[in-house]
C-alpha cells in the first residue's frame, strides 16, 4: 500500500488486494476457453486463482473416453452443456473487468461506493438465466448431471485409466464444492495468509452458494419469496453494491470452472456436436 499526499490536504491510498499475489504467476495450461472470449486477461484472472488455490491438471489432457460411449439422451445433454459454456464464455459478463470504486467520507457517513464498468442489467440477467442452467443440479444440462455421465461411461469402461479419471471427476466436485462455502478471491487470501481467514470483508456474511440464491430467487431471475429479504440485504448504500459486486463474482468464478470442464468433454468426448447449429431452411422457406 502506497500514500501519496497532494496539495490539496488529500490523501491518495493505493494498495492490492489480498488475492493479488497469487495472480503474479503463469497459468499451467491455456485458460479454457478463452479463444471464445473477446478479452483473454478476464479468463486468465480467474484460472490464476484457481490453480492457485486447487490441483488441477490440465483438463485437454483427461484420458479420452470416446463419443461413442455416450448415449443419445447423455450426448445431448454434453452438447448442451458445453454450448452453454461456450455462449457464456463470449457473453459481456464473463468478458467484464467491472471494478469497485470506494470513496470514503468521516465513518460511514459521505461515504461513496461506485461500481464501475459493471454489465448493464440486461446483459447480468442473461447471463444468470444460462449460468442457473450449469449451476442447478437437477438441470438436465447441469455442471452435476454432466459430470455424473462422464463417472457412469468411466465406470463402464473399466480400462487402464479408469482410476485416474475418477480421481480427477473427484476433484473437480470438490472444487465445485469449495467454491459453495467460500468465495475463490477469499480462499487464495487465506491460503496466502497460512490459513488465516480473520480478515473476511464484511459484506461476506453470505456463503456463495446462499448469496446466488438469493440474487436469483429475490431479483435476477425471479421476484418471489426472496424479494423482501434481497431488497433488506442490498439497502445500504454503501455495502449493496459490494454484494451487488460479490454475487457476480460468485457465479463467474463457477462460469470459469464449468468452462473448464467443457474442455475436459472435449478431450473425454471427441466428436461430441457442440455450440448453436445452423438451422437448414426447407426450400419453400428461403
Amino acid at each position: 500500500m502506497t500514500r501519496r499526499h497532494t496539495e490539496n490536504n488529500t490523501i491518495t491510498i493505493t494498495g492490492a488486494s489480498y488475492e493479488a499475489p497469487a495472480l503474479q504467476r503463469n497459468l499451467p495450461f491455456p485458460a479454457p476457453l478463452s479463444e471464445h472470449g473477446r478479452d483473454k486477461s478476464c479468463f486468465e484472472y480467474w484460472w490464476k486463482l484457481l490453480t492457485f488455490v486447487h490441483t488441477i491438471d490440465n483438463p485437454a489432457k483427461f484420458p479420452p473416453l470416446g463419443s461413442n460411449a455416450l448415449t443419445a439422451v447423455d450426448t445431448t445433454s454434453v452438447s448442451r452443456f458445453m454450448r452453454t459454456c461456450r455462449d457464456l464464455a463470449g457473453s459481456t459478463v464473463i468478458n467484464s473487468k467491472a471494478r469497485v470504486s470506494v470513496q470514503p467520507g468521516v465513518g460511514s457517513a459521505g461515504t461513496r461506493v461506485e461500481l464501475e464498468d459493471f454489465p448493464a442489467r440486461d446483459s447480468v440477467i442473461g447471463f444468470a438465466a444460462l449460468f442457473r442452467q450449469l449451476y442447478v443440479p437437477s438441470e438436465t444440462g447441469s455442471f452435476v448431471s454432466v459430470r455424473n455421465i462422464v463417472g457412469k461411461v468411466n465406470a463402464q469402461a473399466s480400462d487402464s485409466a479408469t482410476e485416474q479419471r475418477a480421481a480427477i471427476l473427484k476433484r473437480w466436485r470438490t472444487i465445485e464444492n469449495s467454491l459453495k462455502t467460500t468465495p475463490l478471491k477469499i480462499q487464495a487470501g487465506i491460503k496466502l495468509q497460512g490459513g488465516r481467514d480473520h480478515f473476511l470483508p464484511q459484506h461476506h456474511d453470505l456463503n456463495p452458494q446462499q448469496l446466488i440464491s438469493l440474487y436469483l430467487y429475490g431479483d435476477w431471475l425471479h421476484w418471489g419469496e426472496a424479494r423482501e429479504q434481497h431488497a433488506t440485504f442490498v439497502a445500504d448504500p454503501v455495502i449493496g453494491p459490494l454484494r451487488d459486486f460479490t454475487a457476480l463474482e460468485a457465479m463467474a468464478s463457477f462460469t470459469h470452472l464449468y468452462m473448464g470442464f467443457t474442455t475436459l468433454l472435449s478431450a473425454a468426448f471427441s466428436g461430441v456436436i457442440v455450440g448453436p447449429q445452423k438451422e437448414t431452411m426447407a426450400p419453400n422457406e428461403a
